[in-house]
């Protein structure tokens, strides 16, 4: 359907409005430490061109007009076959992995120097979602779902989930080895990181969109409480019917944390509205 779709004013100046929203003052008490997503670069696509902005000057490529401050804005050709499932939403990291030969190699080599969000332009977006009959297929859904990857690379700059970084995971690996064959290593150099409870960064991306969608875009946050309404009402009966000592519970049922971050998200924004960010970061017990 969007095979030969080209990226027009409205699709390039909706990623712009979405990425100003996570600098405004409203969301300091999420984005507390900017440090931590200054260098994110933002990249999305269409049938014959890769889109980034990144605060990161490449004199070798040509800058194009912004309206962001402090972006710098830039496109590449390409030669990716983009299907239809790639137009659906955006990604903490490269959804299409193809993507990053084309990028400056200065920004592929370190995910956590150069965190990654990526992801479909605003009208591929909103058609695909109609034909989905969800929650997202509006401009203020669109800019809630970027601002929801940005909160999932502020919780990851805190919070290992997975072992992510092929350094480290070598360091710890040759380290153990070195030990094992009764060498001594600095240790005292070594930063251990054990990886959280993976939903935990679904959880915090969750809390962030719902609320920039609460502050600023009412329509998408209304539409997602009937629509996670009916969601919970069916896990609901589910629930009712789980053996839970040999079956996973319906919080548990997606392995993306989904289903999780929407129930355990809301309670704690209203129990929390002022110092959730804080709560999930130090991983504090809710009570």
């Amino acid at each position: 359907m969007f095979e030969n779709y080209l990226a027009n004013k409205k699709d390039l100046k909706a990623i712009e409005e979405a990425i100003s929203v996570v600098w405004q003052k409203e969301l300091d008490f999420i984005f507390n430490d900017k440090n931590l997503i200054k260098n994110v670069i933002a990249i999305s696509y269409d049938s014959k061109y890769i889109y980034f902005w990144t605060k990161i000057l490449l004199p070798k490529y040509k800058k194009l007009s912004t309206q962001l401050k402090d972006y710098n804005f830039y496109k590449i050709r390409h030669n990716i076959n983009i299907d239809d499932n790639e137009q659906l939403g955006w990604y903490a990291g490269l959804k299409i992995e193809k993507i990053a030969k084309y990028l400056p190699k200065k920004l592929t080599i370190d995910n956590y120097q150069y965190p990654k969000i990526s992801g479909c332009l605003l009208q591929p977006f909103i058609k695909s979602h109609i034909n989905k009959k969800d929650a997202y297929d509006t401009k203020e859904s669109y800019l809630a779902t970027i601002v929801h990857e940005f909160g999932h690379v502020y919780f990851d700059q805190h919070k290992l989930f997975w072992y992510s970084d092929k350094k480290e995971n070598l360091n710890y690996l040759r380290t153990a080895l070195n030990l094992y064959n009764t060498k001594k290593p600095n240790l005292k150099n070594i930063k251990i990181r054990i990886p959280s409870y993976m939903p935990l960064t679904e959880l915090y991306a969750f809390c962030v969109e719902y609320t920039v969608a609460n502050l600023f875009w009412t329509n998408f946050k209304n539409k997602l409480d009937k629509i996670n309404s009916e969601i919970i009402k069916k896990l609901i009966k589910r629930e009712i019917q789980k053996k839970l000592n040999i079956q996973n519970s319906s919080l548990e049922e997606d392995k993306g944390g989904h289903i999780f971050a929407l129930t355990i998200g809301k309670i704690i924004l209203s129990r929390y509205p002022d110092s959730w960010s804080q709560k999930i970061l130090s991983q504090n017990q809710f009570d």
